[in-house]
């Protein structure tokens, strides 16, 4: 059960959106993911949290909290694979 919830978390269209945003920007704040993606930021917050579950993503702690994809993760890298096959990502 737990693989078909990381599917439906991570393939939702608001988590591409923002793991397609983070794949052509290598780090950014939920306010930039927010204009970046045109979701609004409690949205970006959601996702975020979703991703972190996952170790998806790595958070870069600052002034301005920043994230990045975590690129260790295989699931990132069979994931990007994936959406740059498809034309998704570049």
């Amino acid at each position: 059960m737990e693989s078909r919830s990381i599917v439906e978390d991570v393939l939702s269209r608001t988590s591409l959106r923002v793991i397609k945003a983070l794949a052509l920007n290598p780090m950014a704040t939920k306010y930039a993911l927010s204009k970046m993606t045109g979701l609004k930021y409690r949205d970006i917050e959601r996702v975020l949290a979703k991703l972190s579950k996952y170790n998806i993503i790595i958070e870069v702690e600052g002034v301005y909290n920043r994230y990045k994809l975590n690129y260790e993760n295989t699931l990132v890298i069979r994931l990007l694979e994936f959406l740059r096959s498809i034309g998704y990502v570049q």
